[in-house]
């Protein structure tokens, strides 16, 4: 795990876990190490990463997270799925669509529904105006 001011000593899961929990309040700076710990050894920091990422809904995290659909253990490919599915951004939706087909049935089950919020959401928002309400735009007159 990086050195951040104060985490020196971090030891247990739970303080190194703690630790990526609180990197959300520092702002930019803390996205930036967020993104650095989803390649983390331990697989519990990349989860907590992909989780607060997701939370703070940065979509600088989205090909990171994308790239998590692989990884090797299946808790993180589900963290990655769900974090995707979070921020609900259609760029998405190609790493969702890998992890549709994963070895895993919640996996599986996880990445469709996800899609498919993503899609509902996007179908939702074209068809709002200004107001936030359904139907078309409304014009003003000059």
């Amino acid at each position: 795990m990086h050195e951040l001011p104060g985490a020196e000593g971090l030891e247990t899961l739970g303080e190194r876990v703690g630790a990526v929990r609180k990197l959300s309040s520092l702002g930019q700076r803390g996205i930036e190490y967020l993104i650095i710990d989803l390649s983390d050894e331990d697989k519990w920091v990349r989860i907590a990463a992909a989780d607060v990422l997701s939370e703070a809904g940065d979509l600088r995290a989205l090909p990171y997270l994308a790239r998590m659909v692989t990884d090797p253990d299946r808790d993180v490919r589900f963290a990655a799925v769900a974090s995707l599915g979070k921020l609900g951004d259609p760029g998405g939706c190609q790493a969702l669509a890998v992890a549709a087909h994963d070895k895993s049935w919640f996996i599986r089950i996880a990445a469709e529904e996800a899609i498919l919020a993503i899609r509902r959401a996007g179908k939702a928002s074209a068809g709002r105006n200004d107001a936030g309400e359904g139907g078309p735009p409304l014009s003003v007159a000059m």
